[in-house]
């Protein structure tokens, strides 16, 4: 968990030809972020595969060919997800609208901002910049997060591949905040065994029940909230395909 909050700026240097783009291998640009403290010595660095896809789709240029053109890892991430028909896949449930891609490469800190917030807020800016329609990419194992971070950048993952993705044009599906929350509790996951901690806002009622992705295998867990008389909180969760 990121316990300390970084401060400083981020700078970002980004690599692109000029238009009119020939090939397709041309509507993928390069972007490097180089994060610096109060003190402007370097705390970490970004790396960043921009897709600029509606650029692409205004000139004729299939997607398909510009990550297949650019890279092994762009095709597997066309791959994981659209379908045959270039239709994003059903069961990523993704929003129509969505822009360009971004594909985060690498996310890296120095070892005395490893316990701050620098490499979400890196992973933050980035998106915020970039891609702040569209859909993040990224493997699994490059960001490196924590639980309370994947629950803060609002990634899940994709079946049957390593990578994780974020469609901006959706809330955060782990955000279960209102107005007023008034504490947590904690459930196992039945698939992964991961212990998580959710928000518990008693306005809800005393008997609660949900749907929630784990943060951790992304397997769905009906979780079951119950709130006695004096505001004891308990928190279970049980598959949802054994829900009847």
């Amino acid at each position: 968990m990121s316990n300390e909050e970084f401060w400083g700026n981020v700078e970002f240097s980004v690599s692109a030809g000029l238009v009119p783009w020939g090939g397709p291998d041309q509507y993928v640009h390069a972007v490097t972020g180089r994060a610096l403290d109060v003190n402007e010595d370097e705390a970490g660095t970004i790396t960043l595969k921009l897709v600029s896809s509606t650029e692409a789709e205004n000139q004729g240029e299939p997607l398909f060919e510009i990550c297949d053109a650019d890279s092994a890892i762009l095709e597997a991430i066309h791959a994981s997800l659209f379908d045959t028909t270039g239709e994003t896949k059903d069961e990523l449930d993704i929003e129509p609208g969505w822009n360009n891609l971004l594909f985060i490469e690498a996310v890296e800190t120095k070892p005395a901002f490893q316990e701050s917030s620098l490499r979400v807020q890196l992973i933050e800016t980035s998106i915020a910049l970039f891609c702040s329609s569209g859909l993040i990419v990224a493997e699994e194992e490059a960001l490196d997060l924590s639980v309370h971070d994947w629950r803060q950048l609002g990634f899940k993952r994709i079946a049957e591949s390593p990578f994780v993705f974020r469609d901006q044009l959706r809330l955060n599906p782990y955000d279960r905040s209102t107005t007023e929350i008034d504490g947590e509790g904690s459930y196992t996951c039945d698939a992964c065994g991961e212990e998580i901690v959710i928000p518990v806002d008693l306005s809800l009622g005393s008997n609660q029940e949900y749907v929630e992705d784990c943060p951790v295998c992304c397997r769905a867990n009906v979780i079951h909230v119950e709130i006695d008389d004096v505001g004891n909180v308990t928190v279970w969760a049980a598959p949802e395909q054994d829900l009847d």
